[in-house]
Order: C-alpha cells, then sequence, then structure tokens
C-alpha cells in the first residue's frame, strides 16, 4: 500500500545490530548537518549511502521495493514533492527575512560607522556603493554574500528552493526546530548580558584596566 512507505522507511531508520545502528545514526546526523549547512550534495551521497545500508543491513530493500511497487513508489514520490513544494514556500520566506535581517543589521552599522544621515530603508548613496559593497563582502559569510550577489528572488535561489522540496522532512527540523532554539537561546543571552557585563568588569577590574585589552 502507499501509505506503507513512510511507515516503512521509519522503522527502518534505526537498524538491528550495533555496528549498523551505529551507521545509520551517524548517516542520520551528517544529513541533518549537511541540509542545516547547505551542503546538499554531500546530502545526496548520505542518502544514498543509507539506501545501500538498508539493502545489505535490513530485510527492506529501497530498490527491490520501487521495482516491484512502481505505483506505490510514484504515488509516494507524488506525495512527497507536494508536501515540499508547500513546506518551500515556508521556508523560502524564512530565508528571505533572515537574509535581509542580516543585510539590514550590516546596513545600520554601515550608516552608523560612515555618519550618513539616511535610514535603512533608504538607499544608499551612489558614490558609497563600492565601500558598501566591500562592507558587506567582509561582514557576511561567503555563501550569505553569494546568495546576496545573485539576488534573493525565487529565480536566482532555484537550487536552494528545489533542494528543499527534495530535503523537505530535514530541512524542516531546522526550520520548526533548530531555527526557534536559536532564537529562545538568543533572547536568553540578551537578556543575561548585563550579568555577563557586570561579570567582566569585576573581574577584569580586579587585574587590569579595561583600556589595556581594548584594541577596537
Amino acid at each position: 500500500m502507499f501509505f506503507d512507505a513512510p511507515a516503512i522507511l521509519l522503522s527502518a531508520m534505526f537498524f538491528s545490530g550495533l555496528i549498523p545502528t551505529i551507521l545509520s545514526t551517524i548517516l542520520i546526523v551528517a544529513l541533518i548537518l549537511e541540509i542545516a549547512a547547505e551542503e546538499f550534495a554531500w546530502g545526496y551521497g548520505s542518502l544514498i549511502v543509507y539506501a545501500v545500508l538498508m539493502a545489505v543491513f535490513t530485510d527492506i530493500n529501497p530498490f527491490v521495493w520501487i521495482w516491484h511497487n512502481p505505483m506505490d513508489a510514484i504515488g509516494f514520490l507524488f506525495g512527497y514533492v507536494l508536501f515540499g513544494a508547500v513546506y518551500s514556500t515556508v521556508k523560502y520566506r524564512s530565508f528571505v527575512k533572515t537574509m535581509a535581517q542580516k543585510v539590514q543589521e550590516l546596513k545600520i552599522a554601515f550608516i552608523r560607522e560612515r555618519n550618513l544621515d539616511i535610514q535603512p530603508s533608504s538607499e544608499i548613496p551612489q558614490e558609497l556603493y563600492p565601500a558598501w559593497k566591500s562592507y558587506l563582502i567582509n561582514h557576511l559569510s561567503s555563501s550569505d554574500w553569494s546568495r546576496v550577489k545573485n539576488g534573493l528572488y525565487p529565480s536566482a535561489q532555484r537550487d536552494l528552493i528545489i533542494n528543499w522540496i527534495t530535503f523537505w522532512p530535514v530541512s524542516a527540523i531546522g526550520l520548526f526546530v533548530a531555527d526557534p532554539l536559536r532564537e529562545l537561546v538568543n533572547w536568553v543571552y540578551e537578556q543575561m548580558i548585563s550579568v555577563y557585563r557586570i561579570t567582566y568588569d569585576r573581574i577584569i577590574n580586579q587585574y587590569i584596566n579595561t583600556k589595556d585589552i581594548d584594541f577596537k
């Protein structure tokens, strides 16, 4: 049956036996980390290796199952892609918002450093565009800069969107679990920053002057 496929895959997530279980756990963790880091090529490799391990160490051979149940496989694939397409719209919105916030933070800092009389929503003066571009290159990660440089509109991020559809169950872990957890941790940090500052001042001033290590 079509709906047996997800149950079969879930039941085979951790194989019987110590070595197969260790290998499958490593692959699952690696897959999650690879997708979170947008290393999709490695993600495809992990999926292939995982499928081979299933065929070797379990009674479930995905390749044989697909061969003997082509219509079920097509139905499962259709449902999987449909869910992925819906998920990708949510993920794309989150992606654009995150990137826009990163650029906004840098733009505010750039405006402050240059003493510009403009708002973050205003256009950077044309004569400062080379400096603004260099500022982004120096302060964004290489992957983020690559995305910004190519444009954040859907056609420019086609590869990302396709991979979100392909890996939507793993990507969703990051979007709905890891990202909210990160936001919570950042919020806790912001609430505690004054406590950290008091601790810093008290300990540093006990031994040296804070100016001794202020090289900014």
